[in-house]
């Protein structure tokens, strides 16, 4: 009878045994069916989710692991950020004992992502740190290279490009030394991302290529034409249009095969201005409708604003400059509704030339008036930003990087100052936090000085000439327009462009015609006087700023400089090539001119020069 009643517990324990594994089996099958369609529906399977998480108790440890890893990365997929700190801290204070090294890891990755998006800079850094050493600790090298990407794109982001890339390269080795393909590709991916960024195209362009053949290899046909996309872009960048239509035309070829219609939709987009660089403006026109179709059924206000944008500098160029105003003034205010300072600019800028060609030179300065204002934020919140930035990872690095013997120095006196008065270990205490403070503050303001000085002077800068570029240059000739309607001072500007530029560039490709424009810059920058300014418009041309000066002595100091620029030679490939260029001047005519007008009478001279057949200025 007692062994009888011992089977039958034994049994008993058995079947609950069977049935508990059973149960997490189907646990484990059901989250991997959502795991790999999550993509598709998040909210669905979220919800989902939430059904399950009443039962979870009843199903092991490792089940519960697996859930709530998957839990926090679908909560961060629907943007439920505060809700996924909250749970992980939860889970990491009340469950600590239990966890893996692995789901600790993963859980302070989710809680760095979803910290990273509600700007808590400083906390993600240090979540993500932690994550590391842990994954180092476990030697878990798969999860220590998925940290490391996202530390060096998140370095990458607050523009500290030295540590992101140390933390990147890092990533790349170790994915090596593992052979394991998906992981490197996942790095050479971050890498052409991280350098595009950094504004180093030529560094992306073989980590795509790398990341293309992958995906052609392993048959990811819709991955592949992403890849391909973004070399489209980098060529974009990098002026190569002809490559930039290739590429752009091979990702669509991919998307086609596989029914990725958005990926039609976006390549034919960003295709548009290498065709319109290359004069193939029907071939624009047939990708801007099949674009304009998507986006009208996506209804994706932004983008149909992009294709009508492209459609107006068409329009621009047949000389249908109504019906491009007419388009931009549809345009604008979606810019304006959704706070996009750089394409209201660019759709400022477009509106000001359009009416300056159709002849309405009134609304023409009013826009351009428009166009200065929000360059002028801009370069103002780009100098915000960037001091923000620094401001954040200049404290990183002081919790990062703590001096060991000053903490070693302090203890000591704490030693000391223990065996004084209360009175004169509260003064101690007050005077070194207060010089500890403003030691703090006033390095603190330094750097920020410091780098809100640094940023505002390359913001004003052409990166490649190191002269002022277009918007300072403008701004200089507004500030020496208004001087001389006030104090009734002559002012003269002329206006230059390098004959034959896009055919020597063409032949001797852009590094060379890049050295050509620093040559040049730097021969007019000698040539001139110390009162005189001068600065690039953009592509070859350049303006001269001459203040207190007449048109004839304007004339004098052109004789000086022209022939300047006639000895100015470049070799390229051990010969010698001459360089010249054509330059229009004029005279500010106080009493009855505005700034639109003494700069289009010099863009006049300046298209009389060139039709005289170069190689001379003309005065209008």
């Amino acid at each position: 009878m007692h062994r009888l009643s011992r089977f039958v517990t034994l049994l008993f324990a058995l079947l609950l045994t069977s049935n508990s594994f059973a149960e997490n089996r189907n646990l484990e099958q059901e989250l991997g069916d959502i795991e790999s369609q999550i993509n598709s529906q998040p909210s669905k399977f979220f919800y989902r989710l939430n059904q399950l998480k009443e039962d979870l108790p009843q199903f092991d440890i490792y089940s519960q692991q697996y859930f709530w890893t998957l839990y926090c990365d679908t909560a961060v997929r629907m943007e439920l950020y505060q809700d996924v700190i909250d749970l992980v801290n939860n889970q990491l204070s009340q469950a600590t004992t239990e966890l893996t090294n692995d789901n600790k890891i993963e859980l302070l990755i989710c809680r760095a992502e979803s910290k990273q998006a509600l700007g808590k800079t400083q906390q993600s850094l240090l979540d993500y740190n932690m994550a590391l050493e842990q994954a180092i600790n476990s030697k878990h090298q798969e999860l220590e290279i998925s940290v490391l990407v996202k530390l060096g794109q998140m370095h990458g982001s607050l523009s500290n490009f030295a540590k992101g890339q140390k933390y990147l390269l890092r990533a790349f080795k170790l994915a090596q030394s593992l052979e394991n393909d998906e992981l490197l590709n996942n790095v050479n991916s971050s890498l052409g991302g991280f350098y595009a960024y950094k504004k180093e195209y030529a560094k992306s362009i073989p980590y795509y290529h790398k990341t293309k053949d992958y995906h052609l290899a392993k048959g990811h046909l819709q991955q592949a034409s992403i890849s391909v996309y973004n070399l489209g872009v980098i060529a974009n960048k990098l002026q190569d249009y002809k490559r930039a239509v290739a590429y752009f035309n091979e990702a669509k070829s991919l998307s086609e095969k596989v029914g990725d219609i958005p990926g039609i939709a976006y390549a034919e987009l960003k295709m548009v201005p290498a065709l319109l660089a290359e004069q193939r403006f029907k071939e624009a026109e047939e990708g801007l409708n099949v674009a304009y179709n998507f986006f009208f059924q996506q209804k994706n206000s932004t983008k149909l604003a992009e294709v009508q944008k492209f459609r107006a500098q068409i329009d621009i160029h047949e000389g249908q400059y109504q019906l491009a105003i007419d388009l931009l003034h549809k345009v604008l205010p979606i810019y304006q509704k959704s706070q996009f300072l750089d394409e209201q600019s660019a759709v400022l800028l477009m509106i000001s030339e359009a009416y300056l060609l159709n002849d309405d030179p009134d609304n023409s300065l009013r826009f351009y008036k428009q166009y200065h204002q929000i360059e002028n934020e801009l370069a103002s919140r780009q100098s915000e930003e960037i001091t923000q930035r620094m401001a954040a990872e200049f404290q990183f690095e002081l919790k990062e990087n703590e001096n060991s013997q000053l903490k070693k120095l302090l203890d000591a006196e704490q030693q000391k100052v223990k065996a004084q008065k209360a009175t004169q270990n509260l003064q101690i205490g007050l005077i070194v936090a207060g010089i500890l403070l403003i030691v703090f503050v006033v390095y603190h303001l330094y750097k920020q000085y410091s780098y809100g000085k640094k940023m505002r002077a390359l913001a004003m800068r052409d990166d490649l000439t190191q002269i002022a570029n277009r918007r300072a240059i403008m701004a200089s000739l507004k500030k020496s327009v208004s001087w001389s309607l006030r104090y009734q001072d002559s002012l003269s500007i002329a206006i230059f462009d390098i004959d034959n530029f896009k055919n020597f560039n063409d032949s001797y490709g852009h590094d060379v015609g890049d050295q050509v424009l620093a040559a040049f810059a730097q021969e007019m920058a000698n040539a001139i006087r110390s009162t005189d300014d001068i600065g690039r418009l953009g592509g070859e041309e350049f303006m001269l700023i001459m203040p207190n000066t007449t048109v004839e002595q304007a004339k004098i100091l052109m004789s000086r400089i022209m022939p300047a620029i006639r000895a100015l030679t470049i070799k390229v490939k051990g010969k010698d090539y001459h360089v010249t260029a054509s330059a229009g001047v004029t005279e500010f005519d106080i009493k009855n001119e505005t700034l639109m007008d003494l700069y289009g009478r010099a863009d006049t001279a300046l298209y009389l020069a060139k039709e005289s057949g170069r190689d001379q200025y003309k005065v209008s």
